[in-house]
C-alpha cells in the first residue's frame, strides 16, 4: 500500500481514540478547537516533515497543511521537556538555566543524538537552544538488532530450513516478539542466560532437528 495511506489511516485512528476519551472525560468536543502535536525524529528534513503533515490532512485532523492546529515536535525537544516535567525532583533540579544536556533517543529505526543548552529555570516555561545538529545513524535502532537476530538464525538453521521459517508468518512473528521481550530484560554483563523459544514452529523444528541444528552449527 502507498506510505501515505497507511500513516494517514493510523493517524485517522490515533485522533479518533484521542477525541474518544476526551469525550469520556469533559463531554462534548469541537474538533476544531484542538491543536495536534506530533512528535517527528530530529534528524527528518523539511519534506519528511511536509509529508506528516499531508498524511495529517488526509486523516483529516487538520483542513490545510499548513494549518496551525497541528504542531509537529522535535523527539528530543520533547524529550527534554518530558525529563523535566515528569522526572523525579532530583533529576528536575539538575536542569537549571544555562545546563546543557545531551539528549539520545533510541528508536526502532533511528537514533538521534543532540545536545540542547537549557534557557530556562525548572520553574519557568521551557526554552532550550540547541548548540549541535543532531546527528546519529538511520540504521542504529533496535529493529537493526532484530535483523542481526534473524541473520543468525538464517545460519543456524541454514537457508532451507530458513525458507520454512519465513513462510510461517504467525511462528515468525510470535519468535521475534519473544526475542523483543529478551532484548528488553538483556543483562550487558553477561551474568545471566537468556531462553530463546522456538517452539512456535511447532512440528517443523522438532527437539531432535533444532539438536543437530546446533550440533552443526558448533562444528563450524
Amino acid at each position: 500500500m502507498p506510505l501515505m495511506k497507511v500513516i494517514a489511516e493510523s493517524l485517522r485512528y490515533i485522533s479518533e481514540k484521542a477525541v474518544e476519551k476526551l469525550t469520556e472525560q469533559v463531554g462534548k468536543v469541537v474538533k476544531t478547537k484542538i491543536r495536534w502535536v506530533l512528535t517527528v525524529p530530529a534528524l527528518w528534513s523539511e519534506e519528511h516533515k511536509h509529508f506528516m503533515r499531508q498524511a495529517a490532512k488526509e486523516a483529516g485532523i487538520i483542513t490545510e497543511t499548513s494549518s496551525s492546529d497541528l504542531l509537529l515536535c522535535l523527539e528530543p525537544e520533547g524529550a527534554s521537556i518530558q525529563c523535566r516535567e515528569d522526572s523525579e525532583v532530583a533529576l528536575k533540579e539538575t536542569m537549571v538555566k544555562d545546563s546543557t544536556v545531551m539528549v539520545l533517543d533510541c528508536g526502532g529505526g533511528t537514533v538521534d543524538i543532540t545536545i540542547h543548552k537549557l534557557k530556562c529555570n525548572p520553574d519557568e516555561r521551557f526554552v532550550c537552544e540547541e548548540l549541535l545538529p543532531s546527528s546519529g545513524g538511520c540504521d542504529w535502532g533496535s529493529k537493526f538488532v532484530d535483523f542481526a537476530f534473524e541473520s543468525f538464525l538464517c545460519e543456524l538453521f541454514g537457508e532451507e530450513f530458513y525458507e520454512v521459517y519465513k513462510k510461517n508468518a504467525m511462528a515468525r512473528l510470535d519468535i521475534l516478539k519473544h526475542f523483543e521481550m529478551l532484548k528488553r530484560k538483556f543483562d550487558s554483563a553477561g551474568a545471566s542466560r537468556s531462553r530463546m523459544q522456538l517452539s512456535y514452529l511447532g512440528e517443523d523444528l522438532s527437539a531432535t532437528k533444532l539438536g543437530e541444528f546446533v550440533k552443526a552449527y558448533n562444528e563450524k
